[in-house]
């Protein structure tokens, strides 16, 4: 089948284990999802080439966020607007459910080691194609009869020595596994890929295992969803009063910007650059993050810079303050007296 181009747009991709955010761009084709970062206006480096049917969403309640993983990770991916948002995880559903019915096997069979205190055991798990962790993690439960008060969780080891991936909840299980078997190299029919468990070069499994005082897989997503979302929202750029004694860090990166690569350069605060590459730089800023100003033309620093000054409440020189300011500028002595004094009225 013939690969199509879909859609493409910017994107704000934190980690959920880490917290650390990256300014990122997707790339929607009918099979693949491609990750890459924007080094200019029409310049991209890849970072990540996954296949559709690899990927598992899930919604929230979040206007501008959804949540995105694939083998082994999870992301909060966070748009400019709701409508972005909205159209993105559409077409991602719609897609990866279409991916999915194109693949065989629907199911798979893994060994589970449960190690819950003191017992250890080996048991084979019928994995379906669209199950996720906690789901699995709740046939288990039921299964082995665990009590309710015991806080368990779930790992997936790859058997090559690379260590144990403790798993977060809402991760396709099943994809997991199909990846790591193609990333093994060997060539599997689909009768053996239906029994992983009967494979002995395929040495992966799923550890149950219990957490302690530690919460649980549902509880850790959650706390961690709150804290991505909750940290967005309070990371805004634009509109916020100053603080401190000096001006945010990204005011001082497009200072050494303007001051560099922008001296030299005619209507530099008058030209209007690109409005869409500003849009997308005034997203990434209002998201916490900071970008490379140097990969852009210094027209959009300077338009940045501009918007962040005019929205300061109550304005850079405060607007209570104008008619101060209009007086001292009337003055043909001691004007700059009068300046200087009404600089130190100002915030510190």
């Amino acid at each position: 089948m013939k690969r199509a181009y879909i859609k493409e747009g910017a994107v704000q991709l934190t980690a959920l284990d880490s917290l650390l955010t990256s300014s990122r761009y997707f790339f929607l084709f009918s099979d693949l999802l491609l990750i890459a970062k924007q080094k200019a206006a029409n310049s991209y480096k890849l970072k990540e080439k996954i296949r559709l049917d690899r990927i598992w969403l899930v919604s929230n309640d979040c206007p501008h966020s959804f949540l995105i993983g694939w083998p082994i990770y999870n992301f909060i991916a966070h748009f400019a607007t709701e409508d972005q948002k909205q159209e993105w995880e559409m077409l991602l559903q719609q897609r990866i459910l279409r991916s999915r019915a194109k693949f065989s096997p629907k199911f798979t069979t893994i060994p589970v080691s449960v190690l819950i205190d003191g017992r250890t055991q080996v048991m084979k798990k019928k994995i379906g194609m669209s199950q996720t962790t906690n789901e699995i993690l709740r046939e288990l439960i039921n299964e082995l009869a665990i009590p309710m008060e015991e806080e368990v969780e779930l790992s997936f080891d790859a058997g090559n020595g690379d260590g144990i991936s403790t798993l977060q909840g809402p991760e396709c299980v099943f994809c997991i596994v199909m990846e790591h078997v193609k990333n093994t190299g060997y060539r599997l029919s689909e009768i053996q890929l239906e029994k992983i468990d009967a494979i002995p070069l395929i040495q992966c499994r799923l550890v149950l295992a219990s957490v302690g005082n530690s919460h649980s897989s549902t509880s850790s997503i959650v706390s961690h969803f709150k804290r991505v979302l909750s940290r967005s929202e309070s990371r805004r750029f634009f509109g916020r009063p100053l603080e401190g004694s000096s001006p945010p860090q990204p005011v001082l990166t497009m200072i050494d910007h303007l001051m560099l690569h922008g001296v030299d350069i005619e209507g530099l605060f008058r030209k209007s650059p690109k409005q869409s590459t500003v849009r997308m730089l005034r997203a990434q800023l209002d998201r916490g993050s900071v970008p490379d100003f140097y990969q852009f033309n210094p027209h959009v620093t300077a338009a940045l810079l501009k918007e962040y000054l005019r929205e300061i409440p109550g304005k850079l020189l405060l607007s209570g303050n104008f008619e101060l300011w209009a007086s001292a500028m009337e003055q043909t002595l001691d004007c700059q007296k009068s300046i200087r004094r009404l600089l130190h009225m100002l915030p510190s």
